[in-house]
């Protein structure tokens, strides 16, 4: 009876961690003899929460440059060179060809910045599809498990859309990424029965490759 009762105790962990505890011996004629005390020492599991996840990847505030990988190149300047150097020529010669190739390049300049400026116009609605890698540190301090749920979403500081419930601290997403758009993103930590949730983290999407600040860069995808 008495295994039972400490059995019960221990499983709602209401027990004190210090006990005493003896046997009475009685036989049939109701004698009796008391055995000696005893004493044991519980210790109550106490269960920790996760860590709170941290370092995330994108870096929080990060701009993301995404490309369409179109690299197509133009060539041509190289035959620039041929006439002024086939052979002797006048100064009035030499001076009308470096004025119609000065003439040439201008309006090439003129060109080329009004297709920018019509191509910057046209792809601020652009979206690109990528799989996009998110990861974080995590863990726990008492060894467990730990499950993560990670919620992502577009133009709102409160992400809710669950994305991934996973054991890993990577997840790889396929998304539509939309140019002018800031991301939203975070990672709710879980043990079985204690939660731990990150911040909320962000980063902002782009298509100009002019943008050179410290916290920009060409971010790395799977395709």
């Amino acid at each position: 009876m008495v295994k039972d009762y400490f059995k019960v105790l221990i499983n709602n962990r209401k027990i004190q961690p210090d006990h005493e505890w003896k046997v009475i011996a009685k036989d049939i004629y109701g004698a009796t003899t008391e055995g000696p005390a005893w004493r044991f020492t519980t210790e109550i599991d106490s269960n920790h929460a996760p860590y709170t996840p941290s370092n995330p990847s994108p870096a929080n505030g990060e701009t993301i440059i995404v490309s369409n990988n179109d690299d197509s190149s133009d060539s041509t300047n190289d035959d620039t060179s041929g006439d002024l150097n086939s052979g002797p020529v006048s100064q009035q010669q030499l001076t009308q060809e470096l004025q119609l190739t000065t003439e040439s390049v201008t309006a090439s300049v003129d060109s080329t910045a009004t297709d920018i400026s019509t191509q910057s116009s046209e792809s601020q609605d652009a979206t690109y599809t990528y799989t996009l890698k998110l990861s974080w540190s995590g863990g726990d301090p008492d060894g467990d498990t730990v499950t993560y749920k990670v919620y992502f979403e577009g133009g709102d500081d409160t992400p809710d859309n669950l994305i991934a419930t996973t054991t890993a601290t990577t997840v790889y997403y396929s998304v539509n990424l939309q140019v002018g758009t800031t991301y939203y993103w975070k990672v709710v930590a879980g043990d079985g029965e204690l939660t731990a949730t990150g911040p909320v983290w962000h980063f902002y999407v782009s298509n100009d490759s002019s943008s050179t600040n410290s916290d920009s860069q060409q971010y790395t995808y799977l395709t």
